[in-house]
């Protein structure tokens, strides 16, 4: 995981891209199945998150997620390419609040 960095204001209007999946940009979800990312860092059952935007490292093969623990300061955690945790998103994280309203609920 890396950072933390300024959030830049155009995070705040991404929107959904076609490998998001179970995904959505603004969402807050909490980790329920622990995992280690790309550079190592373990991710714990319960840690909370605002997912802001997802991204694909193409020179690296590795699926991006970009968060925030405070809506003030970007993380960027690192998923392999072939990443269990990205395929299978549904059972390390569940998403804890209602969607942002441009988003159709389930």
């Amino acid at each position: 995981m890396k950072g933390p960095t300024p959030i830049a204001d155009w995070v705040w209007t991404a929107v959904r891209s076609s490998f998001d999946r179970d995904l959505y940009p603004r969402g807050k979800y909490r980790v329920i199945k622990p995992f280690t990312d790309f550079d190592g860092t373990h991710h714990r059952v319960g840690e909370q998150w605002l997912l802001l935007l997802t991204g694909f490292n193409k020179f690296d093969c590795e699926f991006l997620l970009y968060v925030s623990f405070d809506e003030k300061q970007q993380w960027s955690i690192p998923l392999s390419g072939s990443s269990l945790v990205f395929e299978r998103f549904p059972e390390y994280f569940e998403r804890i609040e209602p969607l942002p309203a441009e988003f159709p609920q389930d």
